[in-house]
């Protein structure tokens, strides 16, 4: 069973993406959860109950891209699966660009292999995790490698600004 986590830009998305998942010949396969604010799904994915969220937007606009990007950032190997109301190449690329796996049109979502296409942005999202442990952690000891702790250490800066919070970071190069 797929653990899914649906959060939409507004009630109506939430309501008819729901009724799609519902009627779904997949729905039997996937366990949904839904939640409403961003708080809510960023809890979620602390507490790693989800294997994927489809995030439910309208004609997706900037603000809907940087929610996408709050997502990944948060939990960047969770896969992320913007579903639209209507169809635009410019914002399903912008969505990959900013962290989704992939972006689907609502409409056609009923008819789609959705557990297969869930299954597969998975996969992918696990892929690219591994690619980046490879990337980022040196292999003899472990620890993170000069690029790993400066993107740690961007992510880190990038919380911190956030919060509002002061933050240390100190960097040692070993040969």
């Amino acid at each position: 069973r797929i653990r899914l986590l649906a959060f939409h830009a507004t009630p109506a998305d939430s309501r008819a993406l729901q009724s799609v998942v519902d009627g779904h010949p997949d729905g039997a396969r996937i366990d949904l959860t839904r939640v409403s604010r961003v708080e809510e799904a960023l809890a979620w994915l602390d507490a790693l109950r989800c294997d994927a969220v489809l995030f439910g937007v309208g004609l997706g606009s900037p603000g809907d891209l940087a929610i996408v990007a709050r997502l990944h950032e948060h939990a960047p190997n969770t896969a992320i699966i913007v579903v639209a109301t209507t169809p635009s190449p410019a914002f399903a690329l912008e969505a990959v660009r900013h962290g989704a796996q992939d972006c689907l049109v609502r409409d056609r979502l009923a008819t789609a292999p959705l557990a297969r296409i869930v299954m597969v942005a998975i996969e992918r999202q696990r892929q690219l995790a591994e690619i980046r442990a490879v990337a980022l952690v040196d292999e003899l000891t472990g620890l993170y490698n000069r690029r790993g702790f400066l993107a740690l250490a961007q992510q880190q800066l990038r919380v911190a600004d956030r919060l509002g919070s002061r933050l240390t970071q100190i960097f040692v190069d070993l040969d």
